[in-house]
């Protein structure tokens, strides 16, 4: 406990040396920098009265998404004012336009005086932590408020402080959590191995974000296009492509004219997506340069250079391989994995045991794990030449999302809603 206290009391001094930091973590620090006190009372001030305030902290990105169908249910089906604090930059450059949060700040130090200033601006009613970055002092004072103090999303795994010799006070902030609600049982297994037990298992809320895209109708002209000009050949979808999965996959795809290719770069990067052009010559096409099916039809890859779309697109494709893999980072495998089709990642230990859904669709063997270049050619020839087993490899994949705990937004809402009976719908 005195070492947790120690380091966020020496924390301010040194986030004003940026150069100490990572170039990545800069406009995290320009961030903080900026942050003052009479800025924060003056936002704080014009948040709606009467509503019920609800804190949410995501560190990054990745967890905004996951409580995302969680806040459009809350917004939709209450009265409630959404919060919401970050720790990492990507969240918060995406977070701050978002219509649908009332307000949004960077996390400043777990220090006394700065978790005491914020609840006293914010007046939260309910404290929320997505995944499992707890702070101490945000639950310490949350309890000495009464405010109803929440994990959600989690996922707890061996090897995490909380289950470490010396994870006492970080044990510590479990107990002080008023429900925990995770998305397996392991989870809730491990909990009750340290004795925690208000816990509740509700499934992944990103579940029910996939299948409402899935079930919304959506048409790409340039994707009907290229689809269709071959229709004898299967379409691969490369989503969220990055530089090492390109280096896996270049050479391959080159070699294996079995498919047609869709290429969609995790970063809309024009020197990356040149990079992609000059490797495949004549027959790649932009998509935004996608005119009608003859400008299509000689073409064996489409380059998707817009953002936002991959997760509809999926629909079109047969197969699919996932990027970030390689660097145990591997992206979203249930967005495709809801369309029924196969898929596979680059091989990196830790993406198992971090990602709980790439576990369970691998031992459901709709999912592969490839560790080399001539791994990944072997298995699209396969999938190629066996329309049927690649068809019942999907529906494996299907099925897992489609009998996942769903209602799981709806689950953390009702607990949180039967605690304040006066809320207005």
């Amino acid at each position: 406990m005195l070492l947790y206290r120690v380091f966020f009391l020496i924390l301010p001094f040194f986030l004003r040396f940026p150069f100490l930091f990572p170039k990545r973590f800069h406009s995290f620090l320009e961030g903080r920098a900026r942050w003052s006190r009479s800025d924060f009372e003056r936002e704080a001030s014009s948040l709606p009265l009467g509503s019920l305030r609800i804190w949410i902290h995501v560190p990054s990105l990745g967890e905004l998404e996951q409580v995302r169908p969680l806040i459009v249910l809350l917004k939709k089906e209450h009265d409630v004012c959404i919060i919401l604090s970050f720790t990492s930059p990507s969240g918060y450059e995406k977070g701050k336009n978002d219509p649908l949060l009332d307000f949004v700040f960077y996390l400043p130090p777990d220090i006394p005086k700065y978790d005491r200033l914020l609840f006293d601006l914010l007046k939260p009613e309910v404290l929320l932590f997505i995944r499992h970055e707890l702070w101490y002092g945000l639950i310490c004072e949350a309890k000495k408020r009464k405010v109803l103090c929440i994990c959600a999303a989690a996922v707890f795994r061996e090897g995490q402080i909380f289950f470490h010799a010396l994870g006492g006070t970080f044990r510590k902030m479990l107990q002080g959590l008023d429900q925990i609600f995770v998305q397996d049982e392991k989870s809730r297994e491990r909990l009750g191995g340290i004795g925690i037990e208000h816990v509740e298992v509700v499934g992944d809320t990103r579940v029910e974000k996939v299948w409402r895209t899935a079930e919304e109708p959506y048409q790409d002209q340039a994707m009907e296009y290229f689809s269709t000009s071959a229709p004898e050949r299967p379409i691969l979808i490369l989503g969220s492509l990055g530089q090492k999965d390109w280096i896996h996959c270049a050479q391959i795809l080159k070699e294996i004219p079995l498919y047609k290719y869709v290429i969609v770069p995790h970063d809309i990067d024009e020197n990356f997506m040149t990079q992609i052009e000059h490797s495949l010559g004549d027959s790649v096409i932009r998509h935004s340069r996608v005119l009608n099916k003859e400008n299509v039809w000689d073409k064996h890859f489409l380059l998707i250079d817009c953002v936002g779309i991959l997760s509809r697109i999926y629909r079109y494709g047969d197969a699919a391989f996932i990027g970030g893999g390689f660097e145990g980072q591997v992206h979203n495998v249930l967005e495709p994995a809801v369309y029924g089709i196969p898929l596979m990642i680059g091989y990196h230990q830790v993406n198992r045991k971090k990602f709980i859904e790439v576990s369970a669709l691998q031992e459901r063997k709709g999912l592969l794990s490839i560790k080399t270049a001539e791994e990944f050619k072997k298995n699209l020839i396969k999938w190629a030449q066996d329309p049927q087993e690649r068809k019942n490899l999907g529906q494996k994949n299907k099925t897992y999302v489609k009998t996942e705990q769903k209602g799981s937004s709806e689950k953390i809402m009702n607990y949180i809603i039967e605690k304040f009976p006066t809320v207005q719908k």
